[in-house]
């Protein structure tokens, strides 16, 4: 029996925000998450993750759940998401490798819901055990 996608989310989400508990800050940015994708999109929202995973493990521990998501479920999404860290597939979307984006905007809106599907349930699993914790 296949799992749904909305199965393999919540699995995600419930053993990534388990994994992290530990660390600083997760639980809040995880929970902080579908409003900040929502406000800004994939794109901004990857950026600003970037910007504060240079002093912030909990910025860095959500670039890889997302990452991992993402590549994990591309193949359903009918999207490509590079090898490589959070930085390189960043510079990979916006053109940065080779002057021109390498996502079409289709693409890029399939991972953008993707995206808030996944961090609506880190969302549910971080008030949960928080709530715990």
């Amino acid at each position: 029996m296949h799992r749904s996608l909305d199965q393999i989310r919540a699995d995600t989400a419930y053993r990534s925000v388990q994994e992290h508990l530990g660390v600083d800050g997760f639980v809040d940015l995880a929970q902080r998450l579908p409003t900040i994708l929502q406000r800004s999109g994939l794109l901004a929202t990857w950026a600003f993750l970037q910007a504060k995973s240079a002093k912030q493990e909990s910025a860095r521990c959500i670039i890889g759940v997302l990452l991992a998501h993402l590549r994990s479920t591309a193949l359903h999404l009918h999207t490509y998401v590079p090898s490589g860290d959070g930085a390189e597939v960043f510079r990979h979307w916006v053109g940065q490798t080779n002057g021109r984006p390498n996502i079409s905007g289709g693409g890029l809106r399939r991972l953008t819901d993707e995206a808030l599907g996944l961090a609506g349930w880190l969302k549910r699993a971080a008030e949960a055990y928080g709530e715990i914790s």
